[in-house]
């Protein structure tokens, strides 16, 4: 994760809706290591040890190889503008937070590090797996505790 630098650029398009966006992965020295063609924007960032984890505006999580920038499993759809994301200390659960009173809880078919796999790709294929939403949660300022 130390001497990684990931960057989103925009092309604007010739009308409303037409930009181009891609992900660059930069080392600590200023050298380009990996650039990808993005379909939407990127609102969240949240980097672990191997893998970037990307929520965007039009509501996917990407989970990505933070030394190529290639995809290590399909995004997930969660149809919602992503806010935020964060990852649990353990690297078992991802939080992921959308509008200001809700978020949910992502559990993780197996942890994000992949200290036993051979290879990259290994690691791609078999880490990361997102299983289920494990819980739901709403904050909603306007209640009080203990009514």
């Amino acid at each position: 994760m130390e001497g990684h630098i990931i960057a989103q650029t925009v092309v604007e398009g010739r009308s409303a809706g037409q930009e181009k966006y891609c992900l660059h992965l930069y080392s600590v020295n200023g050298r380009q290591l990996a650039s990808v063609p993005l379909e939407e924007q990127v609102t969240a960032l949240y980097m672990v040890p191997d893998y970037a984890i990307m929520g965007t505006s039009k509501g996917n999580l990407h989970i990505r190889d933070l030394y190529c920038l290639s995809l290590a499993v399909a995004p997930l759809a969660l149809k919602v503008p992503v806010c935020s994301v964060s990852v649990t200390k353990e690297s078992s659960h991802i939080l992921v937070a959308w509008r200001m009173e809700s978020s949910s809880l992502l559990g993780l078919g197996s942890q994000l590090r992949c200290a036993q796999a051979s290879s990259l790709t290994d690691c791609g294929r078999s880490a990361s797996r997102i299983s289920q939403v494990s819980s739901e949660s709403e904050y909603n300022p306007t209640e009080t505790s203990g009514q």
